[in-house]
């Protein structure tokens, strides 16, 4: 039997928050951070990007250096898994059975990619990507494939097709969908990312889904779509979403919906149990109603804040939630309520590739789609819409790439 005060069930970047999170308010609870990778905690975000494009080393991606975790008094057990919490008994057991008595928990057990019905899975050539091994291997299947095919248009999908395109790889993107980007996205900016990419060279295949992996002597050299196309690609990435990791918790009795219900100060429904990053489904306070939110600022924001509430502080959920992207050289800010909205203005020209789409809701800034514009320009919309500032006598300026934002966010908090 071993005893800590704090046990944190997964080692991402949630999870490494709420360790560092903890140790801002207690310096001496002991902290049991268990993750079921064999590295240390790191960002996902360079896997698809700066790695995936070879111009970062791997070492860049961890949260912390090596010696982090002892020096601040957490004992990480990389490699190894919690098979069963009993959430009323502050009792969980790992997987070699060992069995570990907490006061608190910190549920931070990420997602899983969606496992897709495609003939041919499962060869030398296709892969799913989630993970640090996932990245490498892909990495290094990329250094002599001729061809790639990327299952699914979401941010991963979009990333990795524009860095492997930037390695001098012919990439083709299979969406089911009109148009990528479809779930959080209008047509208008998801056809502005699309004519990018194809005008770099990337191929789009939409409204249609992967039929099959061709193979040959057991090896991946192709995708045929449901539409019947052939695509030829020696490597086959499967980038079609996560689900929530949300088995363990739902054995423990914690309610569970699209994730781990929480509340504002990320409890679930046992007060001793907390939930962070991908897997929490929270209240949000802008909006009034539940999100779960995968992003990198989701699980840094909330594995902190569920850190130092566990060690005693009191506060509650206060993001403005959001996602960037990179993609060969347009930055994509997001942030608000994504389809949400009765008028669409742009500001700026889409065709010089600086621009933001601003979505309103009876005169109030809902959410912006952000392309290569200053941090100020983002940071001030940002504010209009947390503060719900009445815009219904501003919309010019809005639109105008001239005028500053900040002047608007002077005026008084709409309804």
């Amino acid at each position: 039997m071993k005893t800590c005060k704090y046990l944190i069930v997964g080692a991402g970047l949630g999870g490494h928050q709420a360790a560092a999170g903890i140790r801002k308010l207690d310096k001496q609870g002991e902290i049991l951070l268990v993750g079921q990778e064999p590295h240390r905690p790191y960002n996902r975000p360079p896997l698809t990007k700066e790695y995936m494009q070879g111009k970062k080393p791997l070492e860049k991606a961890f949260c912390e250096g090596a010696d982090f975790y002892a020096a601040n008094g957490i004992e990480l057990l990389a490699g190894r898994s919690v098979s069963r919490l009993d959430a009323a008994g502050s009792l969980a057991r790992l997987d070699d059975g060992l069995e570990v008595r907490f006061q608190k928990c910190i549920y931070a057990t990420g997602g899983r990619p969606v496992q897709m019905d495609i003939p041919g899975t499962g060869h030398p050539g296709v892969f799913y990507f989630r993970t640090m091994d996932d990245a490498v291997a892909v990495s290094a299947a990329a250094d002599s494939a001729a061809g790639v095919a990327v299952v699914g248009g979401g941010f991963i999908g979009m990333e990795l097709a524009s860095s492997l395109t930037q390695r001098g790889r012919q990439v083709h993107v299979i969406d089911s969908g009109p148009y990528v980007w479809r779930r959080f996205a209008d047509r208008q900016l998801s056809e502005y990312v699309m004519n990018c990419c194809a005008a770099r060279g990337v191929k789009f295949h939409t409204g249609q889904r992967a039929g099959e992996v061709r193979l040959s002597g057991g090896k991946a050299v192709g995708l045929t779509t449901s539409a019947g196309e052939q695509i030829d690609a020696d490597l086959v990435i499967i980038a079609a979403g996560i689900v929530p990791n949300v088995e363990l918790a739902r054995q423990a009795g914690l309610a569970c919906e699209n994730g781990v219900l929480v509340n504002d100060r990320m409890q679930s429904s046992n007060a001793g149990i907390y939930a962070v990053g991908d897997v929490a489904n929270y209240p949000d306070p802008l909006f009034h109603k539940r999100r779960r939110v995968e992003h990198w600022g989701q699980a840094d924001y909330t594995g902190d804040l569920a850190g130092r509430n566990a060690a005693g502080a009191d506060e509650p959920y206060n993001l403005l939630s959001y996602v960037w992207s990179d993609i060969f050289e347009l930055h994509l800010e997001f942030a608000g309520m994504e389809l949400d909205y009765d008028r669409l203005l742009v500001r700026g020209q889409m065709q010089e590739n600086r621009f933001a789409l601003l979505h309103l809701k009876q005169d109030r800034l809902t959410a912006y789609y952000s392309v290569n514009l200053p941090k100020a320009d983002y940071r001030a919309m940002g504010k209009l819409i947390e503060k719900q500032v009445d815009l219904s006598s501003r919309q010019a300026e809005l639109a105008n790439p001239a005028f500053a934002l900040e002047e608007l966010t002077a005026a008084p908090a709409g309804r």
